[in-house]
């Protein structure tokens, strides 16, 4: 097994040349503890060739022209090698928009080319790297969009390129999102590169998951309505979940099942610098209310208090008060058995009130 920490580098901080290189210098800080870099296609380009996929072919040579821009300039080889990859999107059709096998090839592409881009950048700032396609080492089943990963049955072959790379003393770069099923591509559903990486950590054995993204971490509320909004310092896997499952950070659902099936390992979640912990318990005693989370359902909008200590008496209790006091009226508030979360609904037109009074419970 191997100690060390998977680095899974998300679409939202890849968007240019100089951010594929920017992330590859910064792991040049802590290559001697990467056990792998799992990367995501670049910013909007899955969304992309899923337009392409739906008749758009204007958006499929989009996606080829802005990979090979940022590869022109890197090598012409790499320039070439990701060309080759991209090919298939100039000869999109009518079958791809009816066809989930096709669609999954599609997508992978943009993952493919960005593991191309980001072995060349990591060579580029000095670190020997090695390319490992994700077809290669993980094994999914299911409904190609939306397929799971085969641990037991990807286990022999990730470790096996774990540790060639290992004895090559080189940084291996997995493209997430990505598995093979019988022989062709399936993809793992939107935020798959999360799961990638997390399931790569567990059979791996490694100690830690640094999930890099445009943020610091997952806030107490969104920043742009509560201004004193917060970064949360650590949380429960359960806890993310919920904070996923109600639009505070989309995380895909399955992100921590690998940790629960087999080794449970701490996620960082956030930017370089500064990031949100989290584990399998909700490191705090007694629980608290860790965030609120906000949604909209049509004329209403739907509140979570999220945290081990959200669901109680107690909370209920101040929630009530606190929501009267400012004039807002609920038109429910609820708590699902085994779900860390209490939630409330009150009318659009005072969601942003309701939001600052229940941000002020934080930490109760």
């Amino acid at each position: 097994m191997m100690e060390g920490e998977v680095v899974k580098l998300g679409g939202s901080i890849l968007k240019t040349l100089d951010s594929y290189v920017e992330a590859a210098s910064r792991l040049t800080m802590i290559k001697e503890e990467v056990v792998a870099v799992v990367v995501s296609a670049a910013r909007g380009v899955t969304d992309k060739i899923l337009r392409a996929c739906e008749d758009d072919l204007k958006a499929g040579l989009e996606v080829l022209e802005f990979y090979y821009a940022m590869a022109s300039q890197l090598s012409p080889g790499l320039a070439r090698r990701v060309s080759e990859v991209l090919a298939p999107l100039k000869k999109l059709n009518d079958d791809c928009k009816d066809n989930p096998w096709l669609q999954a090839r599609m997508l992978s592409l943009g993952e493919a080319a960005s593991r191309l881009i980001m072995v060349e950048s990591l060579e580029h700032v000095g670190v020997k790297s090695m390319s490992v396609p994700a077809t290669s080492v993980l094994e999914g089943y299911g409904y190609p969009l939306n397929a799971r990963i085969d641990y037991l049955g990807s286990k022999t072959r990730l470790l096996s390129a774990l540790r060639l790379a290992v004895s090559e003393k080189a940084v291996p770069v997995i493209e997430g999102f990505v598995a093979s099923s019988d022989g062709r591509v399936v993809v793992l559903g939107r935020g798959g590169s999360d799961y990638t990486a997390t399931a790569i950590a567990s059979l791996a054995g490694a100690r830690r998951v640094r999930l890099v993204t445009d943020v610091d971490g997952i806030y107490t509320a969104d920043p742009r309505r509560v201004p004193g909004a917060r970064v949360v310092e650590s949380m429960g896997y359960l806890e993310a979940l919920e904070a996923s499952r109600m639009g505070a950070k989309k995380m895909h659902p399955r992100t921590f099942e690998p940790h629960r099936l087999f080794k449970p390992v701490e996620v960082l979640v956030g930017g370089w610098d500064k990031a949100t912990r989290i584990h399998p318990k909700p490191y705090t005693a007694p629980p608290r209310v860790k965030l609120v989370a906000s949604k909209p359902l049509g004329r209403l909008e739907v509140l979570a208090l999220i945290g081990e200590g959200a669901p109680t008496p107690k909370v209920a209790s101040r929630v009530l008060d606190a929501l009267y006091s400012a004039g807002v009226s609920i038109k429910s508030l609820h708590a699902v058995s085994g779900r860390p979360s209490l939630t409330i609904m009150v009318d659009r037109g005072s969601s942003s009130k309701a939001l600052e009074v229940l941000h002020s419970l934080v930490g109760v």
